[in-house]
């Protein structure tokens, strides 16, 4: 997975299929998990006819973690599978501070991931 931090249009792209491009493209509501000073720790989707998917990013227990409801975009592949989702870094009452710039981190998978940051 590859986090891209579009500074231009305030908000993260999650990269979750760098192979497709094609698809449908869908408006979805999902959950922010954010922690301490703007932490995101993941988010979970709920995409029409299709129990909610997560992207667990921070699994640690984080005593300052709060949940936003936001609109999420999302590339559906030909074949069904989440492609990309999109959300917005700011809104009513949350800003996601991290991850930010070039800064890398371990997922609850073990998988190590590090954001990028696109600012045209």
């Amino acid at each position: 997975m590859l986090i891209v931090i579009d500074t231009a249009r305030n908000q993260l792209q999650f990269e979750l299929d760098a192979q497709g491009r094609g698809g449908e493209i869908l408006t979805v509501p999902a959950d922010l998990d954010i922690g301490e000073r703007g932490h995101l720790l993941g988010l979970e989707l709920q995409l029409p006819d299709q129990p909610p998917q997560a992207i667990v990013l921070d699994d640690r227990a984080d005593p300052y973690a709060r949940t936003a409801r936001v609109e999420a975009t999302c590339l559906i592949g030909p074949d069904g599978a989440l492609r990309r989702v999109t959300v917005p870094r700011r809104g009513p009452g949350y800003e996601l501070s991290y991850p930010s710039g070039n800064e890398c981190w371990i997922d609850a998978s073990g998988a190590r991931h590090c954001a990028i940051t696109r600012s045209g």
